[in-house]
Formats: C-alpha cells, structure tokens, sequence
C-alpha cells in the first residue's frame, strides 16, 4: 500500500473515531517530527499523523487581548504580552467596560487571518493549517483586566458579564471568517497536536482551576459553552484537571475532545472513568511526564513507558484516546519502547492493518 493510501485509510478511520467515540482503541501522534529512533522512522507511518499541520505565524496567548485594545508589552524574557486596559478602581466601580475594535479583520486579529490565507496559497496543498490559540473568554478578560477582575466578580460582575459577552462574540466572529479563508485546510486541533478536520473550534479554559467551581459555572462555562453551540464541536483545553470541576466539566456541550496535561491532573484513570464515551480522551505526554508534581499523589512510575501502560490498562471498553507525544525524540529507545507496548496492545498503524 503506498504512503498516500495509508494517509487516506488513517483520516477516514480518525474521522469515525471522532463522530462516535465509543471504541476502545488509541490513537497517538508526534506531530510529524523525526522521533530520533531509525526504526520507527523508517516506518511507513509509525504514528497516526495522516497529515502536516503547519503553525499560524504570530500565534499566541495574547492575540485576541492585543487586538481587543490592550497594549502590547514586552516581558523580561523578550516575549509578546498585553498591558491590562483596566486599573482596580475602573474594575471594582465602572458601570461599563469599553473594548474594541471588534473588527476582526483589523488589528492583531486580522494580521492572524491575512497569514492564513498566505499560508493556503503557498503550503503543499495536502499539509493542513492549524487553528490559532483561542483562549476562553474569561482566560481573555483576566489580560484586558488584570488581576482585580477577580475583586469584581465578587463586588462588580454585571460589567463583567457584558465585557465576557462581548469577547465571546468577537470569538465566534474570528472562528467563522478562520473557518471562511482555510475552508478545507484547517486542523480545527490547536491543542494538542494531533490531527482533526476543518470543522469544529478550540478553547483553552485554563482558569478553571483559579476560581470555585460555582465562580466558574458562572462566569466561564455558558461563553464558553456558545462557542461549542456556535463553532464546535469543540476542543476542550485546561491544563489542571481536578476533582471538583469534574461535574462543570460535565455540563460542557457538543464537544469533540478533552484534552488536559495528566502531568498535573488527578489519576488520569478517573477522568477515563467519567468521561470515556463522551468525547475523544486527548491527554498529552512528553518527556519526564511520569515525574509531574502531581503524579505522586496518585502513583509513582519509573519511566515514561510505564506511565503509558497505566494509562492503556485504564481505558474502558468505550474509551477512545488519541494521545500527543511531545519532546521524546530526545528518548529514542524510550519511544521505542512506547511504540512496542502500543503495537502490542494492537493500536499501532500497523496493528490496525494500514500496512
């Protein structure tokens, strides 16, 4: 079989998985880089990467604050950030929190989509382009605002409700022109880095974490939620994943795939538990994954290997997982080992009969 039909095969068996997430199988990528092992590079597909997706250049965290307004700062280490627009008084008495533009072809914004269309005129035609880094619109409130917007959920939050519904429709409008100048070419998958289709939208909720779970009921799940009715279906990002957001994580609608950093979460087994066969399982694991400052509260492994048998030997008869191995080519024989222990679980390319 050559490479393109193995390409072929393995989009169209990653497009059922998505659609109904009810198999038990797995499915891993590195992303199309060199793993550093001649053995599984020679391979004719060792992982399932059926396609390259290429980076937006210029994509960041701080895209949408800069082109909502803020102004663009520089950090100590020289990288891109935003200037809060907000002071504390403004957060704690303002009756309203002006943004804009909301053109999402001005600004930060549009230069984003202007590279897109770039890179569609001038990529290989079978590479893909993956979708900008969208942040929640509450992750995107803590820039404009800075920190005292967490005083003015409390003393202040009828403001903040309008400000969060305003950077959620300026988010819906970005991913339906993104979706208008990539059409076919988009990998909807901004994290992790796997392969997925055009249609669907990411959102990063990395604040879950820093507030209650009934703050974030409140003030992040239901925009958030719009842009999984709106765009979606949706990949779901937060890094930190812990017992008692588990329930509002619950309550997140037409959703594609979790996706969360099992290096800082609880036991991955439990998140396998309660949410196989609602979506995609996506956790991604690189190097010195098992020494995570969470790990040892729930186990202790020697090696990168024997954390992905825990994982494997986790899954229930209607999980699906598509994991992201990221910086193991600097552990050739490791991955290698990573790559046995899944081809004789039966999840490799070659286990699943592509070759």
């Amino acid at each position: 079989m050559t490479k393109s039909n193995i390409c072929e095969n393995m989009k169209q068996i990653l497009t059922d998985a998505y659609s109904k997430p009810t198999r038990k199988i797995c499915f891993y990528s590195a992303d199309s880089e060199k793993t550093g092992s001649d053995l599984l590079d020679n391979l004719p597909a060792w992982d399932w990467t059926p396609q390259k997706s290429h980076q937006v250049i210029g994509n960041s965290t701080c895209i949408f604050p800069l082109a909502l307004g803020c102004k663009r700062i520089l950090s100590s280490e020289n990288t891109e950030w935003a200037e809060a627009m907000f002071s504390e008084q403004d957060m704690l008495n303002a009756s309203q929190l002006t943004i804009g533009p909301l053109d999402v072809w001005s600004g930060r914004t549009g230069e984003m989509l202007n590279n897109i269309q770039k890179m569609v005129e001038t990529l290989p035609p079978t590479d893909k382009i993956r979708s900008i880094d969208i942040q929640s619109p509450f992750g995107i409130a803590e820039v404009i605002c800075g920190a005292a917007l967490y005083m003015a959920l409390l003393s202040n939050s009828e403001p903040v409700h309008a400000l969060l519904q305003t950077i959620t429709d300026f988010i819906i409008k970005f991913l339906r022109e993104q979706k208008c100048v990539a059409g076919t070419r988009l990998n909807a998958a901004t994290f992790p880095y796997i392969w997925y289709g055009c249609d669907g939208a990411y959102c990063a909720d990395d604040s879950l974490t820093l507030m209650s779970p009934k703050m974030h009921a409140e003030f992040s799940l239901p925009y958030v939620n719009q842009i999984a009715e709106q765009c979606g279906p949706l990949f779901y990002h937060s890094c930190s994943w812990s017992q008692k957001y588990l329930d509002n994580i619950k309550q997140l609608k037409n959703i594609t795939a979790f996706n969360w950093n099992p290096a800082n979460s609880i036991d991955p087994a439990i998140i396998i538990r309660e949410f196989s066969g609602k979506a995609v399982l996506a956790p991604h694991m690189g190097n010195d994954v098992h020494k995570g400052k969470d790990v040892e509260k729930w186990g202790i492994f020697s090696d990168e290997v024997e954390f992905l048998r825990y994982i494997l030997d986790s899954m229930q008869d209607n999980t699906t997982l598509y994991l992201w191995f990221y910086n193991m080519c600097q552990k050739p024989k490791v991955l290698e080992k990573m790559y046995q222990i899944l081809d004789d679980y039966g999840y490799s390319p070659r286990a699943q009969g592509l070759f």
